[in-house]
């Protein structure tokens, strides 16, 4: 489980590029996209849980920052990155 690996001991890179899995994300499935709720609260009734695909590429993308600020506090910080 990447959030409770000890990402201080992750290797640093000048260059990070941190992309979500495409099929939780893709229209293609035939399903409504959620991702912009993540943060949200949720209320009972009002949405549905997503499936453990989602859930799961959703975790790896919420810790890219956990990531960065890891490197940050090594005195390495990355110098450029995309998500």
């Amino acid at each position: 489980d990447v959030a409770r690996a000890d990402i201080t001991k992750f290797p640093r890179a000048d260059i990070f590029w941190a992309s979500p899995s495409c099929p939780p994300w893709s229209n293609a499935r035939g399903k409504r996209r959620d991702f912009d709720h993540s943060t949200q609260l949720a209320l009972p009734g009002w949405d549905e849980e997503p499936d453990p695909e989602t859930k799961r590429a959703r975790a790896l993308m919420e810790e890219v920052p956990r990531y960065l600020q890891a490197m940050i506090r090594r005195g390495r910080p990355v110098l450029c990155g995309v998500v």
